[in-house]
């Protein structure tokens, strides 16, 4: 309710205030005019008046009633407040740490045996590549040895049969 009083007086010094600057310069000519100046000082005074009597009441109010809150309550819930803010956080935050820095190296170790593992295949599939060739090579070889042999078959039976049509 003071605070409404207050507000209510600070509208109406900021009013009275206006209206006595715009009437600075005007020469009073009639009664009516001064009268008028007249009302006008009065009501800035007395908003003004009204204004640091709410205001230091409405304080006083304001610090009777933070005390005597602070009377039926103990200042435990401050202390407790302040107390615990930061020690919890930090307990959370370095038992999340742990557990990251945890993760991360048996993630690291798993990257490495997933590394191992892939080499492994990358060399078996080599490997496997090479002596696919060699077992061609050897089988062209043997498919070439082969094939002379045949022909040296063939030019020994040409020989014999060429050796038979010779004796006939």
């Amino acid at each position: 309710m003071l605070s409404l009083i207050v507000l209510v007086a600070f509208i109406a010094i900021i009013y009275f205030a206006i209206k006595l600057f715009k009437q600075r310069k005007i020469k009073v000519k009639n009664r009516a005019d001064g009268s008028l100046k007249k009302k006008y000082r009065i009501g800035l005074f007395a908003s003004i008046i009204i204004f640091f009597i709410a205001g230091i009441a409405g304080g006083a109010n304001d610090s009777t009633e933070t005390s005597s809150q602070q009377g039926a309550a103990p200042s435990a819930k401050i202390v407790k407040k302040t107390k615990h803010v930061g020690k919890d956080k930090y307990g959370i935050a370095k038992q999340e740490n742990v557990a990251l820095v945890s993760k991360k190296g048996k993630l690291s170790k798993q990257e490495k045996k997933l590394q191992k593992q892939k080499d492994q295949i990358i060399d078996d599939e080599f490997q496997a590549k090479q002596k696919a060739k060699e077992e061609q090579e050897a089988a062209q070889k043997q498919q070439e040895q082969q094939a002379k042999e045949v022909q040296k078959q063939q030019a020994a039976a040409q020989k014999q049969q060429e050796e038979q049509a010779k004796e006939t």
